[in-house]
């Protein structure tokens, strides 16, 4: 589960800490302690990417890894990791094209956030705030302790807008919203996906029976 992770989701990672970096301070509302947050996710992302790009550190972190039962399988993601970096060295122009993307994706999410925000009756969201706290509260809910991380990012979004001014209830509400929605698509998208199914699976039968 550790390794899936660091190869799913190094780039978006680096991307949304990105973002939230870019709009830290236009965002002046953005508790002392969420600013810190992004300042040493930030800080050690960079350090980690620079770790990772340097050959003989890679070399030896596989090394490492590979003595270690638990760890051995991160090794050959660390091989892709260090080779995406590599990739985006050498391509500026994907690197944007990648920041791009995510910043039209991190905006959709704001967009989102914030309509719930207003569903539950907190109309003094700060959609800079969300720009610089959502980034947060997405990464904690990725890591795998929880499937899909749930509690731990319901918990993240209590502290984090709480932390931007809503009450304890309206955080958890805009929570429990996001993931009912969430849960629905999901369910939307399955029972989509077995109709089509379906359909193909009576169709191929309707050739056969043609054929024959």
């Amino acid at each position: 589960h550790v390794s899936a992770m660091l190869n799913s989701s190094a780039q978006p990672s680096v991307a949304m800490v990105a973002l939230a970096l870019f709009f830290l301070p236009y965002a002046p509302g953005v508790s002392p302690t969420v600013s810190l947050l992004v300042l040493v996710v930030a800080g050690g992302l960079v350090s980690g990417c620079a770790v990772v790009a340097l050959p003989q550190p890679t070399a030896a972190l596989a090394a490492l890894f590979d003595r270690n039962a638990l760890l051995r399988g991160l090794a050959p993601q660390l091989a892709k990791v260090r080779a995406s970096i590599m990739l985006a060295a050498a391509r500026p122009r994907l690197v944007v094209a990648s920041m791009a993307l995510s910043f039209l994706f991190h905006t959709v999410t704001v967009l989102n956030t914030a309509s719930c925000a207003y569903a539950v009756g907190w109309n003094g969201v700060s959609w800079l705030e969300l720009f610089v706290v959502l980034p947060l509260i997405l990464l904690v809910g990725a890591l795998p302790l929880t499937p899909q991380g749930l509690g731990i990012q319901e918990v993240a979004f209590v502290y984090c807008l709480s932390a931007s001014g809503a009450t304890p209830a309206e955080a958890l509400g805009i929570a429990v919203i996001l993931r009912a929605k969430s849960y629905l698509l999901a369910a939307a998208g399955g029972l989509i996906w077995i109709s089509l199914r379906r359909g193909a699976q009576l169709t191929a039968h309707a050739g056969s029976g043609e054929n024959s």
